[in-house]
This record gives C-alpha cells, structure tokens and sequence, in this order.
C-alpha cells in the first residue's frame, strides 16, 4: 500500500523540480545550458545525432553556434561572448595536439596569423593542421579554407627549416662556454642533457670551429626567415562550398557555418515535419543523405542501402530494400536532398554506455519512394516520373 503512493509522489516531486531547474537555467542561461547539453551529446556518442537538434534549438533562441577556433577555442564545447564555440578537441583526428596548441597559446598570447602558427606550432603534423583548416579553425585569418590547404606544403617545408637552424643556433650558444672541455660524444651529450637544450651536437669540437658553425647558421637562418615570409596565400582559389560543408559534418561532426538545405525550403514550406517530430504517424522523409550503407541480401545477393538521412534538427535511419533500391539507386547519393515516402517503424537498439544498457525504441524509416528535391527561381520542383 505504501508503494501506491509514496514512490510515485517522491519521483514526481524529484522529476519536477529537477524540471523546474532545467527550465530555468534554460531560460536565463541558453547558451551555457545548451553548450553543457552538447558537451554530454559528445561523450555519449549517441547514434541520434542529438547535436544536429541541439544547434536547431541554439538557432531558435538566438544562440549562435560557431565552428572551433585556434584563438577562441578550448578542448570541448565552450562559451564566449554568449556564442556556443566547438573544441579544437572534437576535431576528427586532431587528439592530443589540441592540447599542444593551447599550452603554446596560454604561454606565448594569441597566433596572429596561418604563419604564425605554422612558427609556433611545429609539433603540430601536417594532416593536424589540414583537419584544423578544413574544421574552420583558422576562419579568423582568412575565409578561403581551399587556399590555406593549398599553402600548407610551403609553410610546413619552410617552417621547418627556419625552426631547425633556430635550435641549432639556441643549443649551439648554450654549449659554447663548456665545448673546449667536452673531450668525448658522451659528454658532448651529457652536457646538452644537463643545460636542458636539444641535442644538436654528439661529437667534441673546439669553440672556434662551433662560433663559425653558429655564424654560418645565422646567416642560414635569416635566408630561412626570409623565404618563409615570401610565401603568400592565394585567397582567390575556388573553394566548393559542398565540400566545405562534407568537410564540417566529417571532422566536427556537424554543419556549423552552412547547410545543405539553406538553398531549399524549410520544412514548413514543405508542410513535412522535420526529422526531430518524426513518429509513427510519419509518411515522408525530407533531408539530406549524409551516410550510405550498401549490403547485399544474403539469399539472392541483391543490393540494397541503409541510409543516415538528416535535417537541420536531426537524423534518422532510412532502410531501402531491394526493390526500391532497384528503381531509386541513381537517386542514393552522398550529400542528395531528397522527400522519401515510406514507412516509419519502432526498432530496439542499445546505448553507447556498456553491455548493461536497457535497450531503447528507436524510430526507424522503410523507403517505399524517392525523390530528389530542387529549388529553382524560389520554387521546389518534385520530379514524379519515377513514382508510376
């Protein structure tokens, strides 16, 4: 007896309060609520893509959401200026050099260039710095990411070389007051060891053979300097802004600072709901395709497609079976804005947190028909022909 009422009014009282306080901070702290709501979206690594709906309900509050900055940006989501900006961390492939940048940048104040960088930053690997570019990171410094990939195998070539003979020329004048006693490689490296320098020496020398190597290195130097600062970024390259998008959905996991469907109409206009109001009343899918999946039945071999179709709210799993992938398969492509008829059903699939996870429904979509969506002179036309 007591179960009947004191169970269900103790939660109901937690869960309301609990309620109470996330509305609240919600409202007085949007940006903040919502960068800690996407901080455990990315730890979760939750195959609904919660982060798609999350920058939907930012853009609805006024919220902007920036792509990560190496001048702005921490290792995870972070708040500035009441903008929600993405962690150089959650950068595909970037791991630990994160971390690189930002102790140089807390030592040494902000990089005040793509050059600059490239000097302070070298431990940072080229396809670091191409994921980096290709994230949006460097968007402060210039807007064209196609011309700064470009340019990366110059700077890094000439970065080096100005880098090298810098080290040489530091562990050099280090060195030099102890160099005449240095009798044995031992103690040549010993002794760079002990002053804490990099070792650039491992055989004894005289201090007047190491001033020339030192003379000789300055000279090499200031050419290095030289050649480096002659290098320029040719903004006026042709960037694909489709690949600028795949690129922002591949490595932050995200559209940040464009859409595949800004050029077509909202959902609305379409009178179909978005996919984060997807239920089992759902008759049509309107999206972009942003992963495919191709299998082949087992009993016949014949091929059929799961699919990643999302909206600017959300995404959903899309399941083409072998007849309509027959008919549909030139319209199955990477990046495709397409409205698909079908059917939406419940799945059960576990979570992300260990093998002790309740499993949980999740709505999936069966394609019954597809069609590619296009926008022209501010109209959607539909083509229909494959429907008969």
């Amino acid at each position: 007896e007591f179960a009947k009422y004191a169970f269900n009014k103790s939660h109901a009282a937690a869960y309301a309060f609990l309620a109470y306080i996330t509305a609240w901070l919600k409202c007085y702290y949007p940006a903040e609520f919502l960068m800690a709501a996407m901080r455990f979206a990315e730890k979760t690594n939750n195959k609904k893509d919660p982060i798609a709906g999350l920058m939907a309900e930012a853009k609805s509050l006024g919220v902007e959401v920036c792509p990560p900055d190496v001048n702005r940006s921490g290792t995870t989501f972070t708040v500035e200026g009441g903008r929600i900006l993405f962690g150089l961390g959650v950068i595909k492939n970037v791991g630990e050099s994160a971390n690189d940048i930002l102790a140089e940048r807390n030592a040494n104040g902000p990089f005040h260039s793509l050059p600059d960088f490239f000097r302070r930053c070298s431990k940072v690997k080229k396809n670091g710095i191409e994921y980096l570019i290709r994230a949006g990171a460097f968007d402060g410094f210039v807007k064209n990411r196609q011309a700064m990939l470009n340019s990366v195998d110059g700077f890094k070539e000439a970065a080096k070389k100005v880098n090298d003979k810098q080290t040489f020329i530091r562990t050099a004048e280090a060195i030099l007051p102890f160099v005449d006693s240095l009798e044995t490689p031992e103690a040549v490296i010993q002794k760079q060891q002990m002053i804490g320098v990099h070792k650039e020496l491992d055989k004894p020398t005289t201090s007047e053979k190491l001033l020339t190597r030192i003379e000789n290195a300055r000279t090499a130097y200031d050419t290095a300097v030289s050649n480096f600062e002659a290098i320029q970024i040719q903004a006026d390259v042709y960037e694909d802004p489709m690949a600028r998008m795949a690129d922002e959905k591949s490595l932050i996991g995200a559209y940040v600072t464009a859409h595949p469907m800004d050029n077509y109409p909202d959902n609305e206009e379409m009178g179909i709901d978005p996919i984060e109001n997807i239920d089992l009343r759902t008759g049509t899918v309107y999206g972009v395709i942003t992963k495919i999946d191709l299998k082949k039945r087992k009993k016949d071999g014949k091929p059929m497609a799961f699919l990643t179709v999302e909206d600017k709210t959300g995404s959903v799993q899309v399941n083409v079976f072998t007849s309509p992938y027959e008919k549909y398969e030139k319209l199955i492509k990477d990046g495709a804005v397409v409205l698909i008829d079908g059917k939406a059903e419940e799945k059960e699939v576990f979570g992300t947190g260990g093998d002790d996870m309740e499993p949980e429904l999740e709505i999936v979509f069966t394609a019954e028909c597809i069609q590619p969506a296009y926008r022209t002179a501010g109209k959607v036309i539909i083509h229909v022909s494959s429907m008969a």
